[in-house]
């Protein structure tokens, strides 16, 4: 890759990863908000309320992730060893409540 362009391309690779970040923990709060907070805890609150309890669990999810993500390089076997342990690890539980 020619010089010029391997800063174009960190950047373009650093926005996407960004963008990603980012629509994850949209669908996390939405998720969150409309599906566990609104039936359980937010029974005859407002939408503005919430809204506001979707973006907190936003910004502690988001705390939490870049909080965590430093440690995921000491995984033994690499990330994806990792991420099929973790998923294994809710799927299961999930499955045997």
């Amino acid at each position: 890759m020619p010089k010029p362009l391997i800063g174009f391309f960190a950047a373009a690779m650093f926005g996407s990863v960004l963008s990603v970040f980012n629509g994850v923990l949209n669908s996390a709060s939405t998720l969150f908000a409309l599906n566990v907070y609104s039936p359980v805890l937010g029974k005859g609150k407002s939408d503005k309320e919430i809204i506001s309890k979707g973006k907190l669990f936003g910004l502690v999810l988001a705390i939490i992730s870049m909080t965590i993500a430093p440690f995921i390089m000491y995984a033994p076997q690499g990330l994806f060893q990792y991420l099929q342990t973790v998923n294994y690890r809710f799927y299961y539980t999930a499955h045997n409540l």
